[in-house]
């Protein structure tokens, strides 16, 4: 279970890495979501990975007109996502679109060295009964050079 020690402990305090936080706030300003995203560049181009995420993916969907804000304000390319056991309509419905690794649009996933190539991402769980995973939960966002 991620807690608040979790959160500081891998992302508040990373050595190498300076994470953006949002919440989504519920009409009570109560916190639903909490989204894990870094910005990431080659040849000044920018990209920002949403790399880890709690909360009701429905909130996602609220904070698509945000989302895509921040990529404008980040002066990104877009937005990426990497994930596991979040419903597809719910994420379209947020705007992002499954990316298959044999598409013509590449998204690289490897920055650290640059690879401009779409690279699937193999998981592994003995239960995938309410799984999710994402791109930080494994070694996938992590230094590299």
């Amino acid at each position: 279970m991620k807690d608040s020690w979790y959160f500081e402990w891998r992302y508040l305090q990373h050595p190498n890495y300076k994470y953006l936080y949002a919440g989504v706030l519920d009409q009570d300003c109560k916190i639903v979501g909490l989204l894990v995203m870094r910005r990431v560049s080659h040849n000044n181009s920018y990209a920002t990975r949403l790399v880890d995420f709690i909360g009701d993916p429905q909130v996602l969907v609220q904070a698509k007109n945000q989302l895509t804000d921040l990529v404008a304000q980040q002066e990104s390319e877009y937005l990426d996502f990497y994930c596991y056991g979040l419903d597809g309509n719910i994420l379209s419905s947020a705007g992002f679109r499954l990316n298959k690794n044999d598409s013509d649009i590449i998204v690289p996933n490897y920055f650290e060295p640059f690879v401009q190539k779409n690279i699937p991402i193999h998981i592994f769980s003995n239960n995938f009964s309410d799984f999710r995973m994402f791109k930080a939960d494994g070694d996938q966002d992590r230094p590299n050079q």
